[in-house]
């Protein structure tokens, strides 16, 4: 059964994002650890949104890079993930 995680959870929700905290700007992470939960159990926001910064995902003042998100999901092993550029596909 897949977790449904919140951005303004107690664990994580006012602990620091991007000079922001989860709750506010941590979408990407607490998404990603949506997806990726059901893949290891022990992944939270916590989890993916330190890999992102630790691997310079993260764009300051503007959150998760579009990029870290195709590459997140890479490196927990979705591995037919890749970015899609919507815009140009049109």
């Amino acid at each position: 059964m897949s977790k449904d995680y919140s951005q303004s959870d107690s664990r994580w929700g006012s602990k620091n994002y991007n000079g922001s905290n989860y709750a506010a700007a941590g979408c990407g992470p607490t998404s990603l650890a949506d997806i990726l939960v059901n893949i290891d159990k022990s992944i939270t926001p916590l989890t993916t949104g330190t890999w992102l910064r630790e691997n310079g995902l993260i764009e300051p003042g503007n959150g998760t890079k579009w990029a870290g998100i195709w590459k997140c999901l890479q490196h927990y092993g979705c591995v037919d993930a890749h970015e899609v550029n919507v815009a140009s596909s049109m």
